[in-house]
This record gives C-alpha cells, structure tokens and sequence, in this order.
C-alpha cells in the first residue's frame, strides 16, 4: 500500500464567480482553519510593518492561497473588517471564521488595495 500523501487542495471546492468573488464550501474552510499547520506550509506569512498586515509569498503551486486568489507579495490588511494589526487582532479574526457566511480580504496588490470576497455555503 502507497504511503498516504498530506491533504492535496485538490479535495476543496472553490470557485471563482467573477472578478477577486469566490464561492468556498464551509466544509473545506473547516478543514483549514483546523489545521493551521498545513496552511502555514503553504506560504510564507511574515508581518508588514510598512502596510500593517501579513505579507504571503513564496506560495506553493497548487496551494489553496493560489486558488482563493491570493498572489505572491500580497499584503493582508484585514478579514472581514478586523484589522490584521497584530497576532492578537489576526487570532480574533481567525476565531470569528468558523461562523461567518461571508469572508471579505482586504489586501494591498502591487500597491493598490483590493478586496476578495467568498461566499460560504
């Protein structure tokens, strides 16, 4: 028998309805937000003093940051209106994720700020 492979993404169900507007299965952000292990393999999230967020680069092919939008040298400002301005504020964050319907990013690209929205269903 194979040696069992880490959880690929393939396995999550994300699509893209429009421009930075994803749909996501609130199943598959279970998933992540209970193992934030994996996702920290995933990409490198360091803090931005100069923008006040996380920057997120050196994200794996076929990572599930890939595939929720997120590029390399993005700049995650805040989820779902909280401010990322420290761990205590990005623990919070993360702690409301489980019962939220909707996630909004908001995230500076190349110097422009930008918006991903994903609907949870």
């Amino acid at each position: 028998e194979a040696p069992q492979q880490p959880q690929g993404d393939d396995e999550f169900d994300i699509r893209s309805v429009g421009p930075n507007q994803y749909v996501l299965k609130r199943s598959d952000l279970n998933k992540v937000t209970g193992n934030l292990g994996a996702l920290a393999s995933q990409a490198r999230i360091v803090p931005s003093k100069k923008d006040n967020g996380f920057k997120i680069f050196s994200i794996a092919k076929d990572s599930l940051f890939g595939k929720i939008g997120i590029q390399n040298g993005d700049v995650l400002k805040s989820i779902n209106g909280i401010e990322l301005s420290g761990p205590d504020k990005a623990l919070e964050a993360y702690s409301r994720l489980q019962s939220a319907s909707k996630l909004s990013l908001d995230i500076i690209r190349k110097g422009q700020n930008e918006t991903l929205e994903y609907t949870i269903e």
